[in-house]
């Protein structure tokens, strides 16, 4: 009957194609998007850090090795935990910290395996996340709670440290 008004006729293979096509388009884009939000958030991180600088400080012995290690470099070392979601937000501005400063950065998690306070926790009584400790020369000289980057680049401007912008 259309084709007597003229109007063109599908063909039923061709109506088939088109509807397999779209009730399995919704998955397979839900998926290539999903693989292009990994890639950026991959490349935003390399952006942010591009080799991982920021080690982790497992323990007081650790931490002391790598003060002796740093000479008269400053140590930053970033407390925190991994319930907290400040300390998320956080993270990415400190790891971007190794790139912006000639400071040696580390991480240390307040808690251990069993939820218990580090002998590192214990020993300068970090009782809150985010902090930080600043060494020079093996010594603790400042410690500040909080994730202000200002703060951060003042404490190692005041206590010589160069950044790579200045």
């Amino acid at each position: 009957m259309n084709r007597l008004l003229g109007a063109p006729t599908l063909s039923l293979s061709w109506r088939r194609r088109r509807l397999n096509a779209i009730s399995t388009n919704p998955r397979n884009a839900l998926e290539s998007r999903w693989r292009a939000q990994e890639a950026a958030e991959a490349a935003d991180a390399l952006a942010a850090c591009p080799v991982e600088c920021v080690a982790a400080v497992r323990d007081l012995a650790h931490l002391e090795s790598l003060c002796e290690l740093a000479g008269d470099t400053v140590v930053l070392v970033y407390c925190e935990t991994e319930a907290s979601g400040l300390c998320k937000y956080v993270r990415p501005a400190v790891a971007a910290l190794c790139r912006d400063t000639t400071a040696v950065v580390l991480s240390h998690s307040l808690r251990d395996a069993y939820d218990e306070a580090t002998d590192l926790a214990q020993l300068y009584r970090v009782k809150q996340a985010p902090s930080f400790l600043l060494f020079v020369q093996g010594a603790l000289v400042e410690r500040w709670v909080g994730g202000s980057s200002a703060r951060v680049r003042e404490a190692l401007l005041k206590w010589g440290q160069r950044t790579r912008e200045t």
